[in-house]
């Protein structure tokens, strides 16, 4: 489904990109500083969704947020526990880790059927797109057809317009039906596995490389 957007919804949508893109820019001298800022940027997103954000300051994203993963135990231990053990040194050091609900988790899921497609209806899954199919944001449909998600690291879940996102968000969107919480842990750990079998020692780049690209 395409997001088509007046021209005054266009320009919300360049506003919150540029404010996004000004908060990750920032560079803070502590952690203080950074929640402060974060707190800022998310009420000045409230302000231009004229929707208070429901208070939430866990550290997840969008994606572990809507799929349920940031109250799970489970997933917890399973990404912990692969990325002490596997974690190329390479990536340690840059501070990346590629066990997390990301998106690449995401496009995996939708490659292995795990994700059916439905309607839009409350609790549906929502998934955004950008230009080049890649998955770059999800969220949970609301009662009356809004969009509940968390965005990057701020605080807060916003509720929100479909069209009322980032312009990095993309301009297609599909829904999902949302799976039992014990088979999204589940599949975790299958990316995990299969992650681990494409960073083991011989494996090229190019072999090792995913497409996070879906025909949305």
């Amino acid at each position: 489904m395409q997001i088509n957007c007046t021209e005054e919804q266009t320009k919300t949508r360049k506003s919150l990109t540029n404010m996004l893109s000004a908060q990750e820019q920032k560079r803070c001298r502590s952690l203080e500083e950074k929640r402060r800022v974060d707190k800022e940027t998310s009420q000045k997103i409230s302000e231009i969704l004229q929707s208070d954000p429901e208070p939430y300051d866990k550290p997840a994203n969008c994606i572990s947020w809507a799929l349920g993963l940031d109250n799970s135990i489970s997933y917890e231990a399973i990404a912990k526990s692969y990325s002490d053990s596997h974690t190329p040194v390479r990536l340690k050091k840059n501070k990346t880790c590629p066990y997390q609900a990301s998106p690449w988790f995401l496009t995996w899921l939708l490659s292995k059927k795990i994700l059916e497609e439905d309607s839009a209806h409350e609790n549906a899954l929502i998934i955004y797109c950008d230009k080049e199919r890649h998955c770059t944001h999800a969220g949970l449909v609301t009662r009356d057809g809004r969009v509940k998600s968390k965005w990057g690291e701020l605080p807060g879940i916003h509720v929100h317009e479909i069209w009322q996102v980032p312009e990095s968000y993309g301009e297609k969107i599909k829904y999902y039906r949302l799976p039992k919480i014990h088979d999204i842990e589940d599949s975790f750990k299958e990316f995990c596995e299969y992650l681990t079998s494409k960073m083991k020692p011989g494996i090229s780049s190019s072999s090792s490389h995913m497409d996070t690209s879906q025909d949305i």
